[in-house]
């Protein structure tokens, strides 16, 4: 996106949003990797076997835990921006509110 002063309409910020924050396809495969193992492990799981148990337990809880990661600090830094955004100008508030309507809908 190249430099200018005037504001992009509400579709064109959205489309440019959940670009920035869309999952990288590596990450995505990976998690539907882990998770296709995670059910093949589940499948074949003796419910008697209290060691292997909490293991499958340990990886369902944390399955996901760095893109949250991410995702949150993605979230954090849009907060940020919207914030100084709606102070700087009168034009900024109509931009942080399609952003914070966009995060709303995202969230």
């Amino acid at each position: 996106m190249a430099f200018t002063m005037d504001v992009p309409d509400e579709e064109a910020i959205k489309r440019e949003v959940l670009e920035q924050v869309k999952p990288l396809p590596e990450d995505v495969a990976r998690l539907q990797a882990t998770a296709m193992g995670n059910v093949d492990e589940i499948m074949t799981l003796d419910i008697n076997e209290f060691a292997r148990k909490k293991d499958i337990l340990q990886s369902i809880e944390s399955f996901g835990a760095d893109s949250m990661r991410r995702s949150a600090a993605k979230n954090s830094l849009l907060q940020v921006r919207v914030g100084s955004l709606s102070r700087e100008s009168e034009e900024g508030g109509v931009v942080a509110k399609g952003l914070m309507d966009l995060r709303r809908e995202m969230g």
